[in-house]
């Protein structure tokens, strides 16, 4: 069954027309703290099936929730953890919202930072979700104390595993999501990956760029 929410009549919040604060940008992204201002723009993104169907198998989220305890939670990220939370991300270009990414403490650990993110379809198949896994990855191991990032998704959802791989991230092992994430939902629809990058890994995969990008330059200049 697909549903379809509509907003309480009284609802008329109108997300911001400019992003007065962003976090940090990459070559075709820019990346904010959300306010409660950006309840109706969550409620349109979790209100397409297709961005659902892993998720709630296609069921939307209510703009009550958005606004009673979804949002009230991100908040506080910022308030507890520098640098860390959930993110609105938008088109450098043009400045429209695309949707949210997250990098936030893994089964309570600091160390260990877990990755997510969530996609208007009309910006799939872009390499958007790659451009902006790979850069809160580099900002994840920016901070000293951080040693894996990790990110986990359904067996089935093969788009999003795809992403982590390109993000660096490995497969390390299955495990089954829990009930109480997934109510009504059987086991083998809970089956699920989790992908890990460890600081060493990381580390190595930035001196093996660097050595690329320094053979490639002197190749350049001595066929000048």
């Amino acid at each position: 069954m697909v549903y379809y929410a509509q907003p309480p009549r009284n609802f008329h919040a109108k997300p911001r027309s400019k992003l007065k604060r962003y976090v940090f940008e990459t070559s075709r992204l820019l990346f904010r703290e959300f306010t409660m201002a950006d309840a109706r723009l969550l409620w349109e993104l979790d209100g397409d099936p297709a961005v659902m169907r892993h998720i709630s198998k296609g069921r939307p989220t209510s703009l009550e929730s958005i606004c009673g305890e979804i949002l009230p939670r991100w908040l506080r990220y910022y308030q507890l953890y520098q640098g860390l939370g959930y993110w609105a991300m938008h088109q450098r270009e043009r400045g429209e919202f695309m949707g949210w990414i997250h990098l936030k403490p893994y089964l309570n650990r600091v160390d260990t930072l877990e990755l997510g993110y969530r996609l208007h379809r009309r910006f799939w198949g872009s390499g958007y979700a790659t451009e902006a896994t790979r850069a809160w990855v580099d900002r994840a191991f920016e901070r000293p104390e951080t040693q894996c990032v990790v990110g986990t998704t359904l067996i089935a959802n093969f788009a999003s595993r795809r992403v982590l791989q390109r993000a660096g991230l490995s497969k390390e092992s299955n495990f089954l999501y829990e009930t109480s994430l997934l109510p009504g939902w059987s086991e083998e629809e809970r089956r699920a990956v989790r992908y890990t990058l460890d600081r060493p890994r990381y580390e190595r995969r930035l001196a093996r760029a660097l050595e690329l990008r320094l053979a490639s330059e002197m190749a350049a200049q001595a066929g000048r």
